[in-house]
């Protein structure tokens, strides 16, 4: 089986980037495809150590499959105009509907690809805060901003294309990393600070002193809104919880600080 190499990532990110034109919310297409490669080479080197400490985890955990999903945990932002708002649906959406046709999965049986852009697409889905933004979780503000066109459809055909037994994905694994394989993706992001390593505390602050400036100067009413909000959630201390225990589970398996 092979999967999307770095190359073939930048050219997939400039070509989507170039249909969207002036739509685009990508500022620079270097910096944003740099980001995805980065956290890809996090994802493959926490997912090694953890496999050289835990052998018995190859198949559910695979370096390769993981360094794939660190390069396309963010490509959403890339391929609609709604830039940050849905990424992570919308990001999975495209994966399960033309991942296949665009190469990220090949050479491998038809029910290969399926089962690899499935994998593919719940790491993607499960990046951050999609939990909380959906009302999945109590306790937190409520969404103040509209989500993308036909947003709910794509979930919805997220948890068919999914289905367990006939039934759609329940709404909870689509929303949460219950897979060592998807924490390790979430840890690889949040360890990836403009390429460099950092610890996910750091980068969580940073994210929050990026997104309430950029609540404040975003062009649109709707750029703001979901920028403030994911600031406000992303410092909510159930949120931080939530992701200190994806972390805290992934240094056990990998003997790695990365809190």
């Amino acid at each position: 089986m092979k999967y999307i190499d770095e190359e073939q990532l930048r050219e997939l990110v400039s070509r989507e980037i170039f249909k969207l034109g002036k739509r685009s919310k990508i500022k620079s297409v270097e910096g944003f495809t740099n980001h995805l490669i980065s956290t890809g080479h996090n994802a493959q080197e926490i997912s090694m150590a953890a496999l050289k400490r835990n052998p018995s985890l190859e198949g559910e955990i695979d370096s390769d499959r993981a360094a794939t999903a660190g390069r396309l945990h963010d490509l959403g932002k890339a391929l609609y105009s709604s830039g940050d708002r849905g990424h992570d649906v919308l990001g999975a959406y495209w994966i399960l509907t033309q991942g296949g046709a665009s190469g990220i999965v090949s050479d491998a049986t038809p029910e290969q690809v399926r089962s690899t852009l499935g994998k593919l697409a719940l790491a993607v889905a499960s990046d951050f805060s999609l939990a909380e933004e959906l009302g999945v979780r109590e306790g937190f503000p409520q969404r103040t901003y509209p989500l993308p066109e036909d947003f709910d459809k794509k979930v919805d055909y997220i948890r068919e294309f999914l289905s367990v037994k006939g039934n759609p994905l329940p709404i909870e694994r689509l929303v949460y990393p219950d897979t060592d394989e998807r924490k390790i993706i979430v840890c690889a992001d949040l360890t990836n600070l403009s390429g460099k390593k950092t610890f996910v505390r750091e980068r969580l602050d940073e994210v929050v002193a990026r997104y309430e400036r950029w609540g404040k100067t975003s062009e649109t009413q709707e750029e703001r809104d979901y920028f403030s909000y994911i600031a406000e959630i992303t410092k909510h201390p159930g949120f931080r919880d939530r992701i200190f225990k994806v972390v805290k589970k992934v240094e056990g398996l990998t003997g790695m600080e990365l809190l």
